[in-house]
């Protein structure tokens, strides 16, 4: 353990608030604006739920705060060097996956930052999903059915009354081939009997690709572009922070096995 490290280990953090935690492009983030930060936290609705100062665990709420305020700072920074405003609608409501895709410092910052999200908006302009994409997610969501037509019909079976006599979608693969053909071949109205076991009144037909299924596919898209973009934004951050962020000692990041209160060790 070096000396720096030590110095951490010991309750290093109540040195002076001019002592660097990180090096920026566009400057510094001092030790005293972390413990600001911290101590802001511990002043909030989640206090008791906070571990105490000097413990491993207290050590690394600090180094998991100075992560918040580098890539706090970073996508601010971002934002002005485009000259971006942030967004009106700033910050916006993340979903419970969002700390997966993102990871918890990121998304703490855009949980809390409007300015983030100008840079957010930057780097994710122009992601998009394939069509190919949301078909296989629907497919995977509701079965390979998914693409299979319907059709809206009265009938019975043998005589008797599927459904109650009631029109119901019948898939074409629910019935023989020979059946689905005649069934999906005729014209709405028509009354067919294509074997001795089958009567239909036939309805309208449900393609696979009806506009019925429009909102849910919308939703998917949707939800994977979502999911996509953060997916970026998350590589780009962590991009920006290897080549343009140098963290001091006591300041690691919480997962670097390097640091002394690490958990994670081999």
């Amino acid at each position: 353990m070096t000396a720096a490290d030590q110095h951490h280990r010991h309750g290093g953090h109540h040195a002076g608030s001019q002592e660097i935690a990180a090096h920026l492009r566009t400057g510094v983030i001092t030790a005293g604006e972390v413990d600001a930060r911290v101590a802001e936290l511990r002043r909030g609705p989640r206090a008791a739920l906070l571990p105490a100062p000097a413990t491993a665990e207290g050590r690394q709420l600090r180094r998991w705060t100075a992560q918040v305020l580098v890539t706090e700072r970073l996508l601010h920074d971002e934002a002005r060097r485009h000259g971006l405003s942030a967004p009106p609608d700033a910050p916006r409501r993340l979903p419970p996956s969002a700390r997966i895709d993102l990871g918890s410092v990121l998304a703490a910052v855009l949980a809390t930052s409007p300015p983030a999200w100008a840079t957010y908006d930057l780097v994710t302009a122009d992601v998009t999903v394939s069509d190919a994409a949301v078909h296989d997610y629907r497919d995977r969501l509701h079965g390979s059915g998914a693409d299979i037509p319907r059709r809206w019909v009265v009938h019975r079976h043998r005589g008797r009354r599927i459904n109650n006599g009631k029109p119901y979608l019948l898939a074409a693969n629910e019935v023989p081939p020979q059946i689905a053909e005649a069934v999906f071949a005729g014209q709405t109205n028509d009354k067919i009997s294509p074997s001795p076991d089958h009567w239909f009144e036939l309805g309208e037909i449900q393609a696979a690709d009806d506009t019925s299924a429009a909102p849910a596919l919308r939703a998917i898209r949707d939800a994977l572009t979502h999911a996509e973009r953060r997916r970026v934004f998350a590589l780009w951050t962590s991009a920006q922070i290897a080549d343009h962020v140098r963290l001091m000692p006591g300041f690691e990041h919480p997962a670097d096995i390097h640091q002394p209160d690490s958990t994670h060790h081999h």
